[in-house]
């Protein structure tokens, strides 16, 4: 990113919040790899932000999702400075992650990886780990990985990418294991997954607090290192100009995006679901699914889900097991 298209990040973040009279905002760095823009220069960046967040009474929260290689005791200072969240990618036990995840030298990064996480703990520091499902592990052997091997209560285990052009695998079977395994030995001992916890609060009448499961406007935007104004990033699995947006933060409000075509037709497609999922008992607590999984090349997001089957399937085995439980 230049100075000059964060000077106008700036500008137009400080105008927005402003004209929309916003008392919160969520600002997530990712990637790519966020902490290769450097920690002195990030640090004037947060300070920007963090003068606006005053100027206009708005609590800006923050949030990095990171590899963790980078990571130092000089990073997490800075971590906790501004109540940056941290979240981690690793995606399990060492043959799988580094079967993944190398670095430019071809090799794996789990051992500097699950180290990081333990640095990050060392200083008072608990990350959230992001991993996506795959049939190497199934849903107890996760959990064991995670809660067990590596140590930590707070994760994710994110349902893969794909379109209708995609051939995808079964999940049912797995994330029925994991909301069991969870439910039966981890509930009460402050174990987090976010997937199962979006489920749970949907099933119950709530809020997901998801933009993958639950009704629910997506309004994310993205802002990339040159400036461009996109909609959800995830819709890269389309391909090359996918998102690309003629509107570009040094030239355009960020409310602009509102012009954007990809980013209102995920915005419609958030709210109007497809007729088969307005007719599911489900459909609070699934949303239709994750938005790129509904695309085709046919009806664009006029879909249910390619998970649909997976999904009815996952939520009522989830149901069966709360409903035994729940008391009035």
């Amino acid at each position: 990113m230049t100075e000059s298209v964060e000077e106008a990040l700036c500008t137009q973040l400080k105008a927005h919040i402003n004209t929309y009279h916003l008392k919160t905002f969520l600002i997530g760095f990712h990637g790519g790899e966020p902490m290769l823009f450097g920690l002195k220069r990030f640090r004037r960046f947060m300070n920007k932000l963090s003068e606006i967040a005053i100027q206009t009474n708005c609590r800006i929260r923050y949030s990095i999702m990171t590899n963790g290689i980078l990571i130092t005791e000089e990073w997490i200072n800075f971590f906790k400075e501004f109540q940056i969240g941290v979240g981690i990618s690793l995606d399990g036990p060492r043959k799988f992650n580094d079967a993944n995840r190398i670095d430019f030298k071809g090799n794996g990064t789990y051992d500097r990886i699950t180290e990081k996480i333990r640095l990050l703990q060392t200083n008072g520091i608990e990350p959230g780990i992001i991993s996506v499902f795959s049939t190497a592990l199934n849903g107890m052997e996760i959990i064991d990985f995670f809660v067990e091997q590596v140590g930590v209560k707070q994760f994710d285990v994110l349902i893969p990418d794909a379109t209708y052009r995609d051939t995808v695998q079964p999940i049912a079977v797995f994330y029925k294991d994991l909301f069991d395994d969870w439910y039966d030995s981890h509930a009460n001992s402050g174990v987090t997954i976010r997937i199962i916890s979006s489920m749970v609060k949907g099933l119950l009448g709530g809020q997901s607090n998801s933009i993958t499961l639950g009704l629910g406007a997506i309004t994310t935007v993205t802002i990339s290192t040159d400036g461009s104004i996109e909609g959800l990033d995830v819709m890269r699995v389309l391909g090359k100009g996918a998102v690309t947006s003629s509107l570009n933060i040094q030239t355009d409000p960020i409310q602009a995006v509102q012009g954007n075509d990809l980013w209102s037709k995920i915005r419609s497609a958030s709210l109007n679901v497809n007729a088969r999922c307005k007719k599911c008992e489900f459909l609070n607590a699934c949303g239709g699914g994750p938005i790129v999984s509904r695309w085709s090349a046919e009806n664009e997001f006029d879909n249910a889900s390619i998970y649909c089957d997976d999904l009815k399937e996952i939520f009522g085995h989830v149901w069966k097991r709360l409903k035994e439980d729940i008391y009035v």
